[in-house]
């Protein structure tokens, strides 16, 4: 039996998180908790979660993020932040989130973002990735390549990565590329494992530390 999971410290913010993790993953079973100590029994108790949302409070959401991404490695942990402020947004995404939304976004667009996963696309506001890029343009994260070792990408798979960091799906990569959405799909899998991330905020990330893209390309 699938399980959505929702971490959020506020009753009302709860939820309104489990009804969107329903709309979007309807045939999962909703598990609603307050507090990390309770959502490490769940993990404990070996309940499949597809999907964790969690919700960016005030007491170290980003220490939940870390220990659920390696407590359940199989599924999407995405953070539902109240903006796209820095030290949230960095903090998050090196706490190993594989999705990054904003609760300014409307519903349908946090359904369809979270729908999309099943479908291998990181759930991730479209703000968040062209903020990302402006804190790399302005010197806010390390940007020296020769600290990261840079993986051997070919050259199908940088341009891949290029259009994958400018914000394109898999369905809008496979159309400028002129292959199908399934081998861009097949791209992206191998892109992630090359570089040792998870999703499309982490790839953002490490293709400007490792020099890959520029900071100025933005999605």
């Amino acid at each position: 039996m699938q399980h959505n999971l929702v971490l959020a410290e506020e009753a009302g913010m709860r939820q309104w998180l489990a009804g969107i993790a329903a709309e979007a993953c309807p045939e999962a079973r909703p598990l609603v908790v307050d507090a990390l100590t309770t959502a490490r029994r769940h993990a404990a108790a070996g309940h499949c979660c597809h999907l964790v949302l969690v919700g960016d409070g005030p007491a170290g959401f980003t220490a939940a993020v870390s220990e659920l991404v390696t407590l359940l490695p199989h599924a999407w942990v995405v953070v539902v932040a109240r903006d796209d402020a820095e030290h949230r947004l960095v903090a998050g995404l090196r706490a190993g989130a594989h999705g990054y939304l904003l609760r300014e976004q409307t519903r349908e667009q946090l359904v369809r973002a979270l729908a999309a996963a099943a479908h291998g696309e990181p759930p991730l506001a479209p703000s968040v990735a062209r903020h990302i890029l402006r804190l790399f343009q302005r010197g806010m994260v390390r940007t020296d390549p020769s600290s990261h070792p840079t993986p051997c990408l070919s050259r199908r798979e940088r341009e891949v990565l290029s259009l994958l960091c400018r914000g394109f799906n898999r369905n809008d990569i496979g159309l400028a590329l002129g292959i199908t959405a399934n081998t861009a799909a097949g791209y992206i899998k191998e892109i992630y494992r090359k570089l040792g991330v998870s999703g499309r905020a982490e790839a953002t990330l490490a293709a400007v530390e490792m020099g890959l893209i520029a900071p100025g390309v933005a999605a």
